[in-house]
């Protein structure tokens, strides 16, 4: 790791202080003055600024059912709740990605940046799996035509996406489908359902890579652990995979 992202991790201080402390010669690696950004150091490494000796912190990862009218923020300014105030811990954590406000269903919240940036790489392609209630008549024309082109007119290129459908209600005009997709654009899944003439009622992520939801009722966690993490690494070898863990 990067002496300078080494700083930023420990959370002695903000990324912009990072900087003035190496321009006024506080950062010493092993007893060595540096001025050095991209110095490799590990955690064997002695890592000081102004006597007082940086460590890492434990590395945590969350798994949330989060639950409707919750911002997939760290704070807001409007007061609304977050998905970290879902959580009680002490770890400095943050979302894994994002749901919109009145969507439900698995996000993941970290405190391990390197585990987050592989998880919301586009060319990791991470699948993520809807379930959507709508109103409206639904056309297999216009979904096989949809999934075709790859693209929402809002949207743009979306890639690969697949849509089963689940089920309808004649009398009520309103039915389930499931939205397979890799993309993470802003309102992809309610983007999709416009395209398709039919209006979003409601939205819930039932998968997110290699992890399903189970049992977790709205607004509860679990902290995952070494199998989660080993399982959430994994290379996908197929399109539109099932889950290998349910939570």
């Amino acid at each position: 790791m990067r002496l300078g992202k080494f700083i930023a991790n420990s959370g002695f201080c903000s990324r912009r202080k990072v900087k003035e402390y190496f321009e006024n010669n506080k950062v010493l690696v092993n007893g060595n003055l540096t001025k050095d950004f991209s110095l490799e150091v590990t955690s064997r490494d002695r890592v000081t600024i102004n006597k007082k000796t940086l460590r890492l912190p434990d590395f945590v990862t969350y798994i949330l059912n989060k639950p409707e009218k919750c911002i997939s923020t760290t704070s807001d300014e409007k007061g609304r709740k977050t998905v970290v105030e879902c959580i009680r811990t002490r770890d400095s954590i943050y979302p894994v990605g994002r749901l919109d406000y009145n969507t439900k269903g698995l996000i993941l919240l970290t405190n391990d940046g390197n585990f987050a940036n592989r998880m919301m790489k586009p060319n990791n392609e991470i699948l993520k799996v809807y379930m959507a209630k709508f109103s409206g008549f639904y056309n297999e024309r216009e979904i096989n035509a949809l999934v075709k082109s790859k693209k929402t007119k809002e949207n743009g290129f979306i890639g690969k996406i697949k849509i089963e459908f689940v089920s309808f209600n004649k009398a009520k005009r309103n039915g389930y489908l499931k939205i397979y997709i890799y993309s993470g654009k802003n309102h992809v899944i309610k983007n999709i359902l416009s395209d398709l003439n039919l209006s979003c009622l409601k939205l819930k992520r039932i998968q997110y890579h290699f992890l399903g939801l189970n049992n977790l009722s709205d607004g509860q966690y679990i902290k995952a652990n070494r199998k989660i993490i080993d399982v959430l690494n994994k290379v996908p070898e197929e399109d539109f995979y099932r889950p290998l863990v349910w939570v």
